[in-house]
């Protein structure tokens, strides 16, 4: 009880074993590559991934293990590669105009910083160093999980009915009457 009530006093004993923050910003920030892109984004999936990573030598957890549990929340998108738009492709006859787009794709899989966090973490006794792999590897599980689910679940769907909507609305707000959007046979998907 006492310690509890130092640690609860203002400037008690508590708050001199408290971690202290200090953030420094990048002296210079070097840009690495710009690259132009042709991308029409078409669909967001968000997904929650509960994920426990364990390392151990052979001992028994409590002496020598480690656990990560991470709560980590992600983020796909897809759309259209316009770059892969070719001239042939974009067929204009009288207020017609008749698109083929290549398939949808999954361009990026992140994870939401600011919604994923360790919800718990535990080591053996023995554990002096905490392994600084087992945080990194929940978090590669998590994205690898988003990506998976984004690839068999309904997000390139989604994306590809989007992309004939907002082509449509464009094209239509500029004076074209009648839309017709086609889609290449889709290949495996890569990302």
């Amino acid at each position: 009880m006492g310690i509890g009530l130092l640690n609860r006093a203002p400037l008690g004993i508590g708050s001199w074993f408290a971690p202290r923050y200090q953030t420094l910003a990048s002296p210079a920030v070097i840009v690495e590559r710009l690259q132009p892109l042709s991308r029409l984004e078409t669909a967001r999936q968000t997904t929650t991934h509960v994920v426990e990573v364990k390392a151990s030598n052979g001992l028994p957890d409590w002496l020598a293990g480690e656990r990560v549990l991470l709560i980590a929340q992600a983020e796909a998108v897809a759309g259209i590669d316009l770059s892969q738009l070719r001239k042939e492709d974009i067929r204009v006859q009288g207020d017609r105009v008749s698109l083929l787009l290549p398939p949808p794709q999954i361009f990026s899989v992140h994870l939401n910083e600011s919604q994923t966090r360790v919800y718990d973490r535990r080591r053996g006794i023995f554990v002096l160093r905490p392994d600084r792999e087992i945080e990194s590897r929940a978090r590669q599980q998590a994205i690898q999980e988003a990506h998976e689910a984004a690839v068999r679940g309904t997000l390139l769907t989604f994306a590809r009915q989007n992309a004939v909507e907002q082509l449509t609305q464009l094209l239509q707000g500029v004076g074209v009457q009648r839309v017709e959007v086609q889609f290449q046979v889709a290949t495996q998907q890569t990302e």
